[in-house]
């Protein structure tokens, strides 16, 4: 692992409190040590503490609805102390993922190759152009995350000029919309599949019966599905004469600087699997173990210092620098996703699931019909402003076993994810979408409704046939 030399004078104390529950909660995860536990539930308290100030309103009321159901599960119900600290450490996992994709996101920002990787995607031909920026965003979101939205959006901003679309307004507009629609499709669908997905994360530590790594394959087929299906709504959406008309962007980049993007990709998840291997563990906690692994040496070879000692220096300043400019800016994220997956396991100790099952059953919602309204729900959910992380940790932690409800896991975990998806690319008050807006220069309206509305609805449409496909399957 990689040491920086910080200390309270150079650097604020709730980066060091943030940075302390990084490192705490990749060593619980191998050492599974209750004092290692205590050390990352107090440095993220102390996170949340310091910059309770600047978190936003959605931060500061989930962070409250979690010590109203502390105090309630721990003096009304009266369940064991553990389950409280059970509770911070699952927070205290979440804020750390969240912290390792920020540092894979710096990784790749200082690689001059993964730039020239997204200015080579945006210089495709326009017949071909919405298929390779869906998928090459796809793949750079693995490791970039919502990071990806704004690298490739800002290549796009600086080529699709209107003098570039030849004067012609809707030309460039229509360039626009559908490079930010294959981005913003792209990106999305690293929901599905990806180790380092919040959805797939929540769903998967707070649903009973199974781990995120028995969906990775359904939900890699079903991700690959919806992004042909949006290649398709986009081939039809444009005229012939417009696709062979229009001019492409000039660039001198060729196909073979993508294998530095792949090859990226490939570190991670190999580097992953060894230490998954190594400390006996799932590929998640995998993942979080190997991000200082990854991003130190890529950083180094990214750096242009005269020596292998120079490189060393200057990636420990970056880092360095990362922390103490970026770490307070995660507060409202951290208490968002800390706090989301507190109240999984909260909710999970404290709701009887037996009761819950035979609640179900006796309203009629279980087996096929719960998992379509389990999208509907958090789709619908998701245009209210209820954010899919909370609709997802609230219903996934309440819910008994899978088999109790006449369901697979598999079939569970694709309605919740699927949901997730839907609801953060078609809610004007979802990230993906507020940020996609504000990087075109558009509203979240036309982004959403105008642009990506079309998507939405027949996406939706064929996920739940995924869903009920996917159900009978696995009935047969």
């Amino acid at each position: 692992m990689f040491i920086l030399r910080l200390n309270s004078a150079t650097m604020p104390l709730s980066s060091l409190s943030l940075l302390l529950t990084f490192i705490s909660a990749m060593l619980y995860q191998i050492f599974d040590q209750t004092a290692i536990a205590l050390l990352t539930a107090a440095s993220l308290m102390l996170f949340i503490m310091l910059e309770w100030r600047e978190t936003n309103n959605i931060g500061k009321f989930m962070v409250s609805i979690v010590l109203l159901v502390s105090a309630i599960c721990y003096f009304y119900l009266e369940l064991p102390a553990q389950v409280l600290l059970d509770s911070m450490s699952r927070a205290g996992f979440f804020v750390a993922l969240f912290v390792g994709i920020g540092l894979l996101r710096e990784a790749t920002e200082v690689s001059q190759a993964i730039q020239r990787c997204g200015e080579y995607l945006v210089a495709q031909p326009p017949s071909r152009r919405y298929f390779t920026l869906a998928f090459g965003s796809h793949v750079f979101s693995i490791v970039l995350s919502i990071g990806t939205l704004s690298l490739l959006s800002g290549i796009v901003n600086k080529n699709n000029t209107l003098e570039s679309s030849g004067g012609d307004r809707e030309v460039w507009d229509t360039r626009q919309r559908r490079m930010s629609m294959a981005i913003m499709r792209g990106f999305n669908a690293t929901i599905y599949w990806s180790p380092f997905s919040l959805a797939l994360i929540v769903t998967s530590t707070s649903l009973e019966g199974g781990e995120a790594s028995d969906f990775y394959g359904v939900g890699f087929i079903c991700a690959m599905i919806l992004l042909f299906w949006g290649w398709l709504l986009d081939y039809f959406s444009v005229s012939k004469v417009k696709q062979t008309n229009a001019e492409s962007i000039n660039s001198t980049e060729r196909w073979p600087i993508l294998l530095n993007l792949v090859a990226l990709v490939a570190v991670v998840f190999v580097i992953s699997l060894a230490v998954a291997e190594l400390i006996d563990s799932s590929l998640l906690v995998g993942m979080l173990v190997s991000v200082p692994i990854v991003c130190a040496p890529w950083m180094m070879l990214c750096m242009p210092g005269p020596s292998l000692a120079k490189c060393y220096q200057q990636t420990m300043a970056r880092l360095k620098l990362h922390a103490v400019e970026q770490f307070p800016t995660y507060r409202s994220e951290a208490s968002m996703v800390g706090t989301a997956g507190a109240l999984g396991v909260l909710l999970s100790a404290a709701v009887p699931k037996e009761l819950m099952a035979e609640l179900l059953i006796s309203l009629h919602l279980s087996g096929l019909p719960l998992a379509i309204a389990l999208v509907l729900t958090i789709l619908v959910g998701g245009q209210l402003a209820l954010v899919p992380l909370v609709t997802v940790s609230i219903l996934a932690s309440v819910l008994p076993a899978p088999e109790l409800l006449g369901l697979r896991y598999e079939v569970l975990v694709l309605a919740f994810v699927g949901g997730w998806a839907f609801a953060t690319q078609s809610s004007v008050f979802s990230g993906t979408t507020l940020v996609t807006a504000r990087l075109f220069n558009r509203s979240a309206a036309t982004v959403a409704y105008a642009w990506n509305g079309l998507f939405v609805l027949t996406g939706s449409a064929l996920l739940c046939l995924m869903v009920a496909a996917l159900h009978f399957i696995y009935a047969l």
